[in-house]
């Protein structure tokens, strides 16, 4: 019988219960995974199958009579009912799989009920943000047994498609941080060190591969924003930008970069205010791969919550947002830098110094503290330092940052090969002996 018999003379909200109650040690476990009373439209079913899910969650024994036991004696006819309408549990996958579509299309329709009938825009925007994150949460987790795990590693292996890790544009950085979509990533740094720089420079590179990029600036404008983003594309002096005096070399630039502009999907949002559930909605309706968040100290939260609660809340809002809507998110935080020891130093920013909340720390895949290489001057280099990174190794990236094009290059490194014109030999005489070496 095939899934469209079933579906006609065996109601999947009866279904699901009866493959419960027949096979119990075997299913209870999997159905209770994925399935919740409120998937049930029928309040009778719905009932019993809450009552059969608190006896599981109790470790009881789980069957027809405990559960009418439970329920009371009024529901008997029901649970009989529902043994006699299922007469095996062998396709208990597709009748869940027909409870959850029911379930989803019946919020689906109260949704666009209610949408109807909202009193103002605001109610209305409510409502589109629910249907949104209802309509992108992910498939059920996955399982595989060890066969099936070797099978699918050589299948992945033997297929030609290269790994599509988001590439920042510096190479030094790309060769150590592997970021894949929908992960979590933290970058941590005292102000004035060049985070928001840094980060507008990392947003367009990555714009520039393809991906569609939105810088939320919770303490940035947007002309402030653009122009440290020009600065660095049209390579123009931002003192002269400020000024309004632009030379004609960058403003051949700047219109070269306006050419390509409908090519690179970079949008900047000013933000201030936004919650995490407005950054959710955001980033939902404008189908972004990647976003920025400058800076998560600053995502408001309940107005009771201690700031440190607050950016907790917040760590854990992102993290699951990322693994939900498949999203990378890179969130700026500030840090508390050390204080000095007593010969007047300190040590380099490590990620426990993330300022409010040592959740950042759980939830991040990696955590990249930019730091000065030395902290009495602005001037020096800066060092990025990869101090959490789940997929791939430690260690730190030194960088050269131009301040009037909000520029940052991988540093030259000191003692390299000199030009060939620049290296001398000296011919040794045969004498026979043997070479040293």
């Amino acid at each position: 019988m095939d899934l469209t018999d079933y579906s006609a003379y065996y109601d999947a909200q009866t279904a699901v219960l009866g493959s419960l109650l027949i096979e119990p040690e075997k299913l209870a476990g999997q159905i209770m995974h994925v399935v919740r009373p409120e998937d049930f439209s029928d309040p009778v079913k719905r009932n019993l199958f809450a009552a059969a899910r608190e006896i599981f969650l109790k470790r009881e024994t789980l069957d027809a009579v405990t559960l009418v036991e439970h329920v009371g004696a009024a529901y008997s006819q029901q649970v009989r009912e529902i043994l006699q309408l299922t007469p095996t549990a062998n396709n208990w996958r597709e009748y869940v799989k027909l409870l959850k579509d029911g379930a989803m299309l019946t919020r689906i329709r109260d949704l666009g009920q209610a949408l109807t009938e909202a009193a103002s825009a605001e109610d209305g925007r409510r409502l589109l943000v629910e249907a949104q994150g209802m309509l992108s949460v992910r498939p059920g987790r996955r399982v595989r047994n060890y066969t099936e795990i070797l099978a699918d590693f050589f299948d992945r292996m033997n297929d030609p498609t290269p790994p599509d890790f988001l590439k920042f544009g510096i190479e030094a950085l790309d060769k150590k941080v592997k970021i894949s979509r929908g992960s979590f990533v933290v970058i941590g740094a005292d102000s004035s060190v060049g985070k928001t720089a840094f980060s507008l420079q990392l947003a367009y590179n990555i714009a520039a591969g393809g991906n569609r990029v939105c810088f939320f600036s919770y303490e940035t404008s947007l002309e402030a924003s653009a122009d440290r983003t020009i600065a660095n594309t049209a390579d123009a002096r931002l003192s002269d930008i400020k000024a309004k005096n632009i030379s004609e070399h960058v403003a051949r630039r700047a219109m070269a970069e306006a050419e390509r502009s409908e090519r690179i999907p970079l949008y900047i949002q000013e933000s201030a205010g936004m919650t995490v559930d407005d950054l959710r909605a955001e980033t939902l309706c404008g189908q972004y791969d990647v976003i920025f968040i400058d800076y998560v100290q600053l995502v408001p939260g309940r107005s009771r919550d201690s700031r440190f609660e607050t950016v907790t809340a917040t760590s854990m809002a992102l993290h699951s947002m990322a693994q939900e809507l498949g999203v990378t998110v890179v969130a700026l935080s500030q840090v508390t830098p050390p204080e000095p020891g007593k010969d007047g130093k300190r040590r380099q920013l490590r990620k426990e110094d993330l300022r409010e909340s040592r959740q950042l720390l759980q939830d991040a895949e990696a955590i990249l503290m930019m730091d000065l290489a030395d902290p009495k001057d602005y001037k020096s280099q800066r060092v990025l330092i990869v101090d959490k990174n789940k997929d791939g190794a430690l260690g730190s990236v030194r960088l050269d940052f131009d301040p009037e094009h909000m520029r940052f290059t991988t540093a030259q490194r000191s003692g390299k090969t000199p030009p060939p014109d620049q290296v001398t030999f000296k011919e040794l005489p045969d004498n026979g002996d043997e070479l040293p070496f």
